[in-house]
């Protein structure tokens, strides 16, 4: 059996167990790697190269710096400071939720952004005399922190996991912190216009449920120790230090686990405690992912899949335009029916062939499967972002009506700034 056969049998189980979540999400990563070492088509030291990957090693020291923010009220500071937005009018008020979601995203875990969001609008609601509802502001915040954590390679662990298939194949780190910034933020704008137009009218048509009562809303208190606000400035020092070296291209990984010995120098957070809350099935199914695209490339698969999408195109697959938008729709729809660590671990050796194929550089076809992937909102299945915000008594057709709107916007808009920056 010839191998790129063998690789595409095993990426279609691969896929069908990520789908389907039969047995957990790790094993299923574990798995499609030892199959692919057991047929020869990875050594034993590709198929866990991942887990010495500068992404691997980043992805632990940003959510190092992500909980150091949290613990030391750098994050509850922030509701505080946007009690000013019960002025806003509800079409304003959603946007700007929307924007700064995404904003925060950027280089923090969109994961944990969401839930200090969840918490910063409950107090907003909670003080706006009924002018403000959590199901018309919860989706907006889920929207932002999904597609906006695509914006640097902090984020979420899926943009890391697209770009590093990319890094990996020309060898060095050519997509930089802020390298999906030029896909990602133009996708957020689908979410910002859709808010700041039609979006808010439609969703107060759309959500024609009576959501769940609010639990009361305690204020917290900012300590007023010095040494509690000593480590608040440390954590956000760091932040900012380490953002800056990022975007400057300096080395992501040395910066982020510099920052993060930093924080455990000055206690702003403890060794063994927060690396007991690192999110450790993320990094796990990041480090073999890596080895299943090298896999899939040892093994031509992805080179046929390729051939088989151009050839399936008819006249579109001459138009690398074209086939990028199908790349984006491909990994749109996967995402919002599997998990996107999944979805991207499947698209993105896939685009990096078409790419190969056609002749032009992969660089942005990575990046946008990265972005894709984040665009896991029309369902609440791809992501835990959309199914955290389950609380705010939504369906699951409140999720894809508003979701598909933003998704094609944001593909649209995409297409449209490769098409100008190819």
């Amino acid at each position: 059996m010839a191998p790129s056969t063998i690789g595409i049998i095993i990426m279609i189980v691969t896929l069908v167990l990520y789908a389907t979540e039969v047995i957990p999400l790790v094993a299923t990563a574990a798995l499609s790697v030892i199959a692919m070492w057991a047929t020869g088509l990875l050594t034993p030291a590709e198929a866990f190269s991942g887990f010495s990957n500068t992404a691997t090693v980043l992805a632990i020291a940003a959510m190092l710096i992500s909980l150091a923010l949290q613990e030391t009220g750098a994050t509850t500071l922030l509701g505080d400071k946007l009690s000013w937005m019960n002025k806003l009018s509800k079409r304003w008020f959603n946007t700007l939720l929307c924007v700064i979601a995404a904003a925060l995203s950027a280089c923090l875990s969109s994961f944990a952004i969401i839930i200090i969001m969840m918490s910063v609008a409950d107090g907003l609601v909670a003080g706006s005399n009924g002018k403000f509802t959590r199901k018309e502001s919860y989706m907006p915040i889920a929207f932002g922190s999904s597609i906006g954590g695509a914006i640097s390679l902090t984020g979420s662990s899926t943009i890391l996991q697209a770009c590093a298939v990319y890094n990996d194949y020309v060898g060095y780190d050519a997509i930089g912190f802020f390298g999906p910034a030029v896909l990602a933020i133009p996708a957020c704008f689908g979410a910002f216009i859709f808010y700041a137009t039609f979006g808010t009218k439609l969703c107060e048509k759309w959500f024609d449920f009576e959501e769940p009562p609010m639990a009361e809303v305690v204020k917290t208190e900012q300590a007023g120790t010095g040494k509690t606000n000593t480590k608040l400035g440390i954590s956000v020092a760091v932040f900012v230090i380490c953002a800056v070296l990022w975007a400057a291209g300096q080395p992501l990984a040395i910066v982020g686990w510099g920052g993060a010995i930093v924080l455990f120098i000055a206690k702003c957070i403890d060794p063994k405690t927060s690396l007991a809350k690192v999110e450790w099935n993320a990094i796990m199914i990041l480090a073999l992912s890596l080895g299943f695209a090298a896999g899939v490339n040892n093994s031509g698969a992805g080179e046929v899949i390729a051939n088989f999408m151009i050839n399936a195109a008819g006249p579109l697959g001459k138009s690398p335009v074209a086939m990028f938008t199908i790349i984006i729709i491909l990994i749109t729809i996967l995402t919002n029916i599997m998990t996107n660590t999944g979805s991207a671990a499947i698209v993105a050796p896939i685009a990096l062939a078409i790419a190969n194929q056609m002749g032009v550089d992969a660089r942005l076809w990575c990046i946008a499967v990265g972005v894709g992937a984040n665009c896991a909102i029309f369902t609440p299945i791809g992501c835990a972002n959309m199914t955290v915000i389950l609380p705010g008594g939504y369906r699951f057709k409140d999720f894809v009506k508003p979701g598909l709107v933003v998704c094609v916007m944001s593909t649209i808009i995409m297409a449209v700034v490769f098409a100008v920056v190819s």
